[in-house]
C-alpha cells in the first residue's frame, strides 16, 4: 500500500506503476515527457489484481497515457 501528496515525475518510462496486489493512492501529480502516465497490471500468477487511484492529475507529452491489464483497475479523478 502506498499513499503519496504532490508528486512530479520527469523524463520517466512509467510515470507511476501498481502491480501485484499493490495499492496505490495519489493525491495529485504533474508527469511530463513519459512512455505511460499510469500503469495498473497483475504481472505474476501467485498475486492478485492492482489499484491505482490518483486525483487531480497532469500528464504531458507522453506516449500512451494509460497501461492497464483487464484484471486490474485505475481511476483517475479530475485532470488538470
Amino acid at each position: 500500500n502506498f499513499k503519496i501528496n504532490n508528486l512530479n515525475i520527469l523524463n520517466s518510462k512509467v510515470g507511476v506503476a501498481s502491480k501485484d496486489s499493490s495499492v496505490v493512492f495519489i493525491n495529485k501529480a504533474e508527469m511530463n515527457n513519459l512512455n505511460y502516465c499510469l500503469s495498473s497490471r497483475k504481472k505474476k500468477q501467485e498475486f492478485n489484481f492492482s489499484n491505482l487511484t490518483i486525483n487531480n492529475l497532469r500528464c504531458e507529452n507522453f506516449l500512451k497515457k494509460v497501461d492497464k491489464d483487464t484484471y486490474s483497475t485505475l481511476d483517475i479523478n479530475n485532470e488538470f
